[in-house]
């Protein structure tokens, strides 16, 4: 199975959460306001996801929950912000799987995932869209790829940007597949999809949220989704692995993560809070109407989760190599 995420050894390395005292605890926790702050820009999945979450925490609080948005560079731009945050569970990060492996990408990153996070709960995870531009003459997987081995880099893809979620998963679908494409790295999800439909690039893993309206009207032509089984969002469309690459399987997960040394009793008060609120029936709609599974994990489940996929995971990083510093 593969799923975005890094390695068990990382992930297992980084949620200790022995740490020295601090001034907040459960008991007078949060003493002040509590900011999430989203490596992407507003309106994407994990910036709805983070808003959904803020709501129902401020509720639970007393205290206003503020999710703040800060794109640039894979993610690490918000990451390094909140390593740099005291430990006292006010500053959060909403991390996506991408993100989290943008520290392994860029050269100079100012953190490690590993040492300067500690995990407090997978929040969703939810399958890509692989679509096309209408164009092209192809309406399975098996077209796609029978087209690409003939025609070896004349297509090319996008992402929103190297190292990003959908530029990891298309190089491990290049591979599996054996074929060669181009790879187009945009600035925002947005962007990438635009070219798509104006025919600017051939192809992409998106999301389900983004890409289907555009799909129903006929602007993109979806292929497959990445999971395992069908998703409910899209019924009617196979999956990669259905659609002939056998054992292919794949997902976008969003979590929220602290800075290193946040106490554990107030790391246990944040996951059993967010926990409540994906277990929330509105919660969970508002999720399914952006193509997304609510997929609650705690940290020992969490490091299961990447146990299966470790080795896919760091070959894809390491095909893509080091890209800044």
């Amino acid at each position: 199975m593969i799923r975005i995420g890094l390695s068990a050894i990382v992930l297992v390395a980084g949620f200790a959460t022995a740490a020295p005292a601090y001034a907040q605890s459960e008991a007078n926790y949060p003493k002040a306001p509590v900011k999430i702050v989203v490596p992407f820009g507003a309106g994407g999945p994990s910036d709805v996801l983070a808003r959904v979450i803020a709501q129902r925490l401020q509720t639970a609080f007393g205290q206003p929950v503020i999710v703040e948005n800060r794109p640039g560079a894979g993610g690490t731009l918000a990451s390094a912000q909140v390593v740099k945050s005291a430990p006292d569970g006010l500053t959060l990060l909403m991390h996506t799987s991408g993100s989290y492996v943008a520290a392994y990408l860029y050269r100079n990153a100012p953190y490690d995932p590993a040492r300067d996070f500690t995990p407090i709960i997978n929040c969703a995870t939810y399958p890509f869209y692989l679509v096309v531009n209408p164009s092209l003459p192809v309406k399975t997987v098996g077209e796609l790829i029978a087209l690409a081995k003939k025609e070896p880099n004349k297509l090319n893809y996008s992402s929103p940007g190297i190292g990003a979620a959908g530029h990891l998963l298309m190089e491990m679908f290049k591979r599996e597949a054996g074929i060669e494409i181009v790879h187009v790295p945009y600035r925002s999800a947005p962007q990438s999809v635009t070219d798509i439909v104006s025919g600017q690039v051939s192809l992409a893993f998106d999301t389900i949220g983004t890409s289907q309206s555009l799909v129903m009207a006929g602007k993109l032509r979806g292929l497959a989704v990445s999971s395992g089984k069908r998703s409910a969002a899209v019924p009617d469309v196979p999956t990669v692995a259905e659609s002939g690459l056998t054992g292919f399987e794949a997902y976008l997960w969003v979590g929220l993560f602290a800075p290193k040394g946040t106490p554990a009793s107030v790391v246990t008060f944040l996951r059993t809070n967010v926990s409540k609120a994906a277990h929330d029936e509105k919660f969970k709609t508002a999720m399914a109407n952006l193509g997304q599974d609510v997929d609650y994990l705690d940290a020992p489940e969490f490091a299961k989760f990447w146990d299966a996929d470790a080795a896919r995971i760091e070959d894809a990083v390491r095909d893509i190599g080091r890209v800044q510093g």
